[in-house]
C-alpha cells in the first residue's frame, strides 16, 4: 500500500487524514484504491483484459487492460459493497477521483470528456434496463504520450435537487426521462464508472491499451460516536500487562450497542512480544454472540467483518493504538450481544500482546489451550478497546431508501436472492432466507 485508507478487504492497519472541513462535525476521510493486488477493493474491471502491471504506475503498481475492443472504455465498480457505493449523502462523500494513462488508441483519443457517473442499480443488480445515472462531463481523457493525469470530480451529495453540471440518465431508455432523482441516486449509489466520452454519445469500436491508479473517495461526514470504550493501558498500579495472541490462544471481548449503529473502526491496544523485528501476524474481526450450553456466551462462528494484518515491533509493554476501518459496514443492533475477536498463528514470545485497559473491567473471554474452544466469559481485565460507528437513521431493510419497509424492499431482496448483494442484512455472504426474515420483522418500520 502507498497511501490511502485501506486495500482489499481492509487489510492493514488503517490511519485517517484528519483535516478541517466546513460544514461538517468531523473529519475528512480520502480512501485510495493503490492496486497493490487483485482483485481490488472495489472489483474494478475494464470489462476485458484486467491485468496488475508491477511497475509504471502513478507510482508503482498499476491497473491496466490488454488490448480492449471497445467503443468507449467505462473501468467500473462490480463488488456489491465497497467503500465507492452506498449512501453517499449519509457519508457525507464530496469528490471522487481517478489517475488515468492512455497508452494507445489506434484512432486516437479525441476530444472525449472524461464522465464519472454514479449508478443506482433500483435494488435489481441482475436487471441494468431500469439503472439511473447522474453524471458529469470532465475534462479529455488523457492523450497517447501524456502520461499520468490526475482527474477529481466534486460530488454535492448534499444537495438535495440536481447539482449544476450534472445530469441523469436512465440506462434502459436514454430517451425516456430517468427513473430516479439525484437525491435517490446518490443515497443508493450501486455502481461507479469512468465513462471515456459523453455517456450520450456513440463513438467508433477501437483497440485501447489504458491504466488506471488511485481510484479515491473523499467524505467529509460526521465523526462516528463511540460504541464501546475501556480505558486505556496506561496509569494502572500493575503496570503494562495483557493478553498474549497466538497459536494457543484467541481472545475476544464483549460489546453491546444501546442503539443501531453501523461500524465504523475498531481499535485495539496492543504489542509485539517478538523484539527481534520480525511482525506478528493478527486476525481482527467482529462475530454475533452465541450461548453454548456449557459455558453461556461466546463469540459465533459467523463473522461481521474481518481484517488480516501485522503488529510491528516497537518495545515489548509498549502498547500502540492499531486501528482497523469498516469497509463491509455491518449493522449492529442495539441491545444484541458482538464479540471482537483477536486471533494469531504466531508461536508464543513471537505473538501480538492485546493490552488489558487500566483500572476498567468487562465482559472478556479465551480459547483453552488444549481444545481451542472458547472458555466461560468473566468479568475482570479486559482488552484495551475503541469500537465506533454511525446512528442508523432508517431500518437496515429499508433497501430502496425511501423511509419504510415494504413491498418495493421486498421485491428488491428477492430479486437479489442468492447474491452477496445490499440486501444481505446479515451481512452473512448470501441474501437467503435469514434476510427475508429480518425483512418481514421489521416490516413497515420507518414511517412517519
Amino acid at each position: 500500500m502507498r497511501t490511502g485508507f485501506g486495500k482489499g478487504r481492509s487489510l492493514g492497519v488503517v490511519a485517517a487524514l484528519a483535516v478541517t472541513t466546513a460544514g461538517f462535525a468531523g473529519s475528512t476521510e480520502t480512501f485510495v484504491e493503490t492496486f497493490d493486488e487483485l482483485p481490488s477493493e472495489g472489483g474494478w474491471t475494464w470489462g476485458a483484459g484486467d491485468t496488475l502491471v508491477e511497475e509504471g504506475g502513478n507510482p508503482g503498481s498499476f491497473f491496466g487492460t490488454a488490448t480492449l475492443a471497445t467503443f468507449a472504455p467505462q473501468p467500473r465498480t462490480t463488488s456489491a459493497k465497497n467503500q465507492f457505493v452506498g449512501d453517499y449523502r449519509g457519508r457525507g462523500v464530496t469528490s471522487i477521483g481517478v489517475d488515468l494513462q492512455t497508452f494507445a488508441a489506434n484512432f486516437g483519443t479525441g476530444e472525449r470528456p472524461l464522465s464519472p457517473m454514479l449508478i443506482y442499480d433500483n435494488g435489481t443488480p441482475g436487471d441494468p434496463f431500469d439503472d439511473t445515472a447522474a453524471y458529469f462531463l470532465g475534462p479529455n481523457i488523457p492523450a497517447v504520450g501524456e502520461g499520468w493525469i490526475s482527474y477529481d470530480f466534486d460530488v454535492p451529495s448534499q444537495e438535495e435537487t440536481l447539482p449544476a453540471g450534472w445530469a441523469l440518465l436512465n440506462l434502459g431508455d436514454s430517451g425516456s426521462p430517468a427513473n430516479h432523482d439525484w437525491s435517490t441516486v446518490v443515497q443508493n449509489v450501486s455502481r461507479v464508472h469512468f465513462h471515456y466520452g459523453h455517456p450520450e454519445f456513440f463513438f467508433l469500436l477501437q483497440d485501447w491499451q489504458l491504466g488506471m491508479d488511485n481510484v479515491r473517495i473523499t467524505a467529509a461526514g460526521e465523526a462516528p460516536e463511540v460504541i464501546y470504550e475501556t480505558n486505556d493501558p496506561f496509569g494502572s498500579i500493575f503496570g503494562i500487562n495483557g493478553f498474549d495472541v497466538f497459536q494457543n490462544q484467541s481472545v475476544a471481548v464483549r460489546f453491546t450497542p444501546e442503539s443501531d449503529f453501523t461500524l465504523a473502526d475498531v481499535s485495539l491496544w496492543m504489542w509485539n512480544n517478538d523484539e527481534s523485528g520480525t511482525p506478528a501476524p493478527i486476525t481482527v474481526s467482529v462475530r454475533t454472540d452465541m450461548i453454548d450450553p456449557k459455558v453461556g456466551s461466546i463469540p459465533s462462528d459467523v463473522i461481521l467483518e474481518e481484517w488480516d494484518s501485522e503488529i510491528a515491533t516497537k518495545g515489548v509493554f509498549a502498547p500502540e493504538l492499531f486501528t482497523f476501518s469498516s469497509v463491509e459496514t455491518p449493522a449492529l443492533q442495539g441491545g444484541v450481544n458482538y464479540w471482537l475477536v483477536a486471533e494469531s498463528d504466531a508461536p508464543a514470545l513471537q505473538d501480538p500482546v492485546w493490552a488489558w485497559a487500566a483500572n476498567d473491567t468487562g465482559l472478556s473471554t479465551t480459547t483453552a489451550f488444549d481444545t481451542g474452544a472458547w472458555q466461560t466469559a468473566g468479568m475482570g481485565a479486559v482488552p484495551a478497546t475503541i469500537v465506533t460507528g454511525f446512528a442508523l437513521a432508517g431500518p437496515p431493510a429499508d433497501l430502496n431508501g425511501d423511509g419504510v419497509v415494504n413491498g418495493s424492499d421486498l421485491a428488491a431482496l428477492l430479486a437479489q436472492w442468492g447474491t452477496d448483494g445490499t440486501a444481505d442484512l446479515n451481512d452473512d455472504g448470501v441474501v437467503n432466507g435469514a434476510d427475508l426474515a429480518a425483512l418481514l420483522a421489521s416490516w413497515g418500520s420507518g414511517a412517519e
